[in-house]
């Protein structure tokens, strides 16, 4: 109200692209955001477009996150579990109700996964690694790049191969240096490099080892690289990720009015043309999807989408995934031209074969009318590829494209190879790290004051949900995807207020999408998600292997 008064600016909330432009006009003060990216549940997202501006505009001096912590009160629930309690939980009106929920630590001080992305954000150092070393940018006023160990990690195909300290890096205040550096190389595969910068002594306030910076990126090899090849840490090189058909025998293909029944050494596939849908996967003598498979296209509603309405605006799309229509079902045997089913399978027939599609089309609930298509692909290696395709126009933006298989809620171990460790998401991730992760569903879910969307994980490469004995499915892809494996569907933690108001388990859902939107945080009482993080109207199709283990 009296700008005069200040020698800075001070705005609430302000997004990064209209600081931009306030300070294109206005010359005279440095600007300072005195509160923003509001950390109300899963959100933060997009806070890597303040941290860009501070470097490219000097009269932007940052911000402070509201807030520290969520402010909740603990008490016991109705059955004598622990809960955290909110506005409105003890008959006070009018009431705020979870909107104290904004913390980067949760009320019992344990961190959030959004703590991964502001720790990564305060970075004074950058970190660009490749494979001939390490572009260091020292953002630092005072300190040296030197000051702290700089150490090399490399994965090959997702197992560290090789680690090493660096040797000298000195990198004065405000300048860029490249430290060289050589990598070992063990055969082909996807090679990620990651450098850190490590606290060299205890200090008072953190321990020796303490990562302070990193950086990561897939590197690439030389191509004289495979004339060097060496055997890192008794590795070597990777087995063929598959198996020859001709080398994997030939699948029973049993047709009937009703089913279509694939078996092949080990594993079974049934087909319904009364339910349009794969209705049976056992692999090893055991079932592996509990219901039938479910198109997806909704994520439970996070704070940030409450406070914008987002819900309204994209409803078509929970009314999608809760209900669509089979309109057409196809099959091929062995590349042959597809057949129509019309109800029936048709004639009983029973044949061998190496291949065998079939393709459902699904009319949605929207309006303008909607469909997608999903298509199985079943091989006698024992591979099944699965292909969701959508094509449609009028449609508002989609906040998820996705497939979700339901297991039994014994298949609750989760191994992946993407990026982690903690969930994040298109407009989150600058803080994840790529690599082989190991969880638990019940893990995955954050204990957000009010149940959402939680769980998510970019550049997955291949995801396995197993049980106790190891046995379970793999989801793999050569273009890497988006995953998570929970123990509620998004419709139960939609449903949930609190956490005791979901479910006791009983299945877990086994999540691969295409890409989510993303999850936003300049505020949570209008800001939209950044258009860049989101899913237009328009052609998705995503496409995976299913496999049992």
């Amino acid at each position: 109200s009296y700008p005069a008064t200040s020698d800075m600016e001070s705005q609430m909330y302000t997004k990064a692209a209209d600081i931009e432009a306030f300070l294109k006009e206005h010359r005279d003060k440095p600007f300072i955001c005195c509160e923003y990216t509001h950390a109300m549940g899963n959100s933060c997202g997009g806070m890597h477009k303040y941290t860009e501006l501070t470097e490219r505009e000097p009269l932007y001096q940052g911000g402070f996150i509201w807030d520290f912590g969520d402010q909740a009160i603990r008490r016991r629930g109705r059955y004598g579990e622990d809960a955290f309690l909110y506005g409105g939980d003890f008959g006070d009106r009018p009431s705020d109700y979870n909107f104290s929920g904004n913390g980067i630590f949760f009320a019992d001080r344990r961190p959030t996964a959004k703590l991964q992305e502001v720790k990564y954000n305060y970075q004074n150092f950058t970190l660009r690694p490749s494979w001939e070393g390490v572009e260091i940018e020292n953002k630092s006023l005072f300190s040296d790049a030197g000051s702290y160990d700089l150490w090399l990690s490399l994965l090959l195909d997702g197992r560290e191969i090789w680690q090493a300290y660096a040797g000298e890096h000195d990198v004065p205040p405000g300048e860029t240096r490249f430290i060289k550096n050589r990598l070992p190389y063990a055969g082909e595969g996807e090679y990620v490099l990651t450098a850190s910068l490590l606290v060299k002594e205890e200090e008072i306030w953190a321990p020796a080892g303490h990562e302070i910076a990193f950086g990561q990126a897939v590197v690439v090899p030389p191509e004289d690289a495979g004339t060097r090849l060496l055997d890192v840490l008794g590795f070597g090189v990777a087995a063929p990720a598959h198996i020859p058909l001709e080398a994997a025998g030939s699948l029973r293909v049993v047709q009937g009015d009703i089913n279509l029944g694939v078996q092949g050494e080990g594993f079974s596939l049934m087909f319904s043309s009364a339910q349009g849908n794969l209705v049976s996967y056992r692999h090893g003598g055991r079932e592996l999807i509990e219901e039938l498979p479910q198109p997806s296209f909704w994520r439970a509603p996070i704070d940030n989408d409450y406070g914008s309405g987002r819900m309204a605006a994209t409803a078509q799309w929970k009314l999608a995934s809760l209900y669509r229509r089979c309109t057409r079902i196809e099959y091929s045997v062995d590349g042959e031209d597809f057949e129509t089913v019309n109800g029936f399978f048709g004639r009983r027939d029973e044949r061998r074969a190496k291949r065998v599609t079939v393709r459902f089309t699904y009319a949605l609930a929207t309006e303008p009318a909607a469909a997608c298509v999903v298509s199985y692909t079943a091989e006698a290696s024992g591979e099944v590829g699965v292909t969701m395709e959508y094509e449609t126009a009028g449609m508002p933006e989609m906040p998820d494209f996705a497939m979700i298989f339901t297991l039994h809620a014994d298949y609750d171990r989760i191994r992946f190879y993407g990026y982690g460790p903690k969930e994040n998401y298109i407009d989150r991730c600058c803080g994840a790290r790529l690599g082989v992760y190991e969880s638990t569903a019940a893990d995955e879910v954050e204990p957000y004051l009010r149940p959402q969307e939680t769980g998510n994980h970019c550049g997955v490469r291949w995801i396995e949900v197993t049980d106790h004995g190891g046995h379970g499915i793999r989801l793999a892809a050569d273009v890497p995807f988006e995953a998570s494996a929970l123990p509620y569907s998004p419709h139960e933690l939609e449903n949930a207020r609190h956490a005791y108001d979901l479910p006791r388990p009983q299945h877990t859902y086994l999540r691969a999408s295409a890409g989510m939107c993303g999850v936003g945080g300049d505020d949570s009482w209008g800001a939209p998600v950044l258009a860049e993080y989101t899913y237009p109207n328009g052609k998705r199709s995503l496409s995976f292997t299913m496999k049992g283990i």
